[in-house]
């Protein structure tokens, strides 16, 4: 299948009889990879927003752009997770994770930049982000930068795109706010799924299951 970027890092796991045969972090995503799902395996995976780097990660991913990362089995207590029961499984992730953030409080502003970010989808400019967060372009560049990989307006083109797949997989495939026209529109999708907006709509072959069973 085809994943596409979403403006999320993932902790990914890849199970073979329940027990894990690949773990990786996946950084942010600019653009369509492919990526093949094994024989008799499933997969669980846990999306991370922008401040995971800083606050649970607690280092840069920059040089995991459109790349992955392997785990050991020892991080967020995998190797000792029983999968055959999946509910309990991701509860124990879910737990692990929250032992994995730091302890002192975030930044104020910080958290209105990532709650602004994910809320408004990419429908903004890069001027509108910093007088409502409190920062100027440059800070929140240099921030991006530091511990992304890319910056903020590579990540409203990426969010801008991911919103517009919830429409276009109901059929509506006209631009959403903030593209200039139709082609614009088409050649933002094309960018970062390598195809039409129609031709993800059609989903030949099932390519595109990312997108089919997405969220907000």
């Amino acid at each position: 299948m085809i994943i596409v970027p979403d403006g999320m890092l993932k902790i990914i796991l890849i199970l073979k009889d329940n027990k894990v045969i690949r773990y990786f972090l996946k950084g942010l995503s600019t653009k369509p990879q492919e990526f093949t799902v094994p024989p008799k395996t499933e997969s669980i995976g846990c999306r991370l927003k922008i401040l995971a780097p800083e606050y649970i990660l607690r280092k840069s991913v920059s040089h995991l752009v459109d790349r992955n990362e392997s785990l050991p089995l020892d991080y967020l207590n995998a190797r000792f997770i029983d999968f055959n029961n999946v509910e309990k499984a991701i509860k124990d992730l879910e737990n692990g994770i929250l032992r994995e953030m730091v302890k002192e409080d975030i930044q104020s502003r910080k958290i209105r930049l990532s709650q602004l970010l994910y809320q408004t989808e990419g429908q903004m400019t890069v001027k509108e982000v910093g007088e409502q967060t409190s920062w100027s372009s440059r800070q929140v560049n240099r921030y991006f930068d530091r511990y992304l990989g890319i910056n903020l307006k590579t990540f409203l083109k990426i969010q801008r795109a991911y919103s517009a797949y919830f429409k276009i997989r109901e059929g509506d495939l006209s631009p959403t706010e903030n593209y200039y026209d139709q082609s614009h529109y088409i050649r933002e999708i094309k960018e970062y799924t390598g195809v039409s907006p129609k031709r993800i709509y059609q989903n030949e072959n099932d390519l595109f299951k990312h997108i089919r069973n997405s969220q907000r």
